[in-house]
């Protein structure tokens, strides 16, 4: 996302500086017709450049910004995206072979908004399974192990 918004920025100075460019051959080219002296045009130019860069990059940033949808708390999304992936993986695979504890215990992590004391236990091997499959679903959307619900008592 942010190599977006920077792709957008510098493709909005871009813009700007050729407007610039196309701006200073029109001048150019009408001196040439008047057969004035193009020097104060010319010296007007680099000021330009400074101020249509500068008028893009506030328009960009603001523009970014509106973009943005509103920020939520690390631990929130970190539950979202665990959230899904759990959906994701019950939708293929279904729930047959997990016992009720392991679903009830998930279900109630799921419902404190992944902040309640981890005890989801995976003891089948579809338990084990899924919990596997979670774990590597949780690492690559950049959580952390201690973060997931998988602990299992003596």
């Amino acid at each position: 996302m942010r190599r977006r918004r920077a792709q957008t920025k510098f493709a909005a100075i871009d813009c700007a500086f050729a407007a610039a460019s196309h701006r200073r051959r029109e001048a150019a080219e009408a001196t040439a017709m008047d057969g004035r002296n193009s020097t104060a045009t010319q010296a007007r130019h680099p000021l330009l450049r400074v101020v249509a860069a500068l008028a893009f990059f506030g328009i960009g940033s603001t523009f970014a910004t509106a973009q943005q949808s509103p920020a939520t708390d690390w631990p929130t999304e970190k539950c979202n995206r665990y959230k899904k992936a759990y959906e994701q993986i019950l939708n293929r695979q279904g729930k047959q072979g997990l016992s009720p504890e392991f679903l009830a215990s998930h279900d109630a992590f799921l419902a404190s908004n992944c902040q309640a004391r981890a005890e989801v236990c995976a003891r089948s091997k579809q338990e084990l399974d899924i919990a596997n499959k979670l774990v590597l679903m949780a690492m690559n959307s950049g959580m952390s192990g201690t973060f997931l619900p998988f602990y299992c008592r003596g």
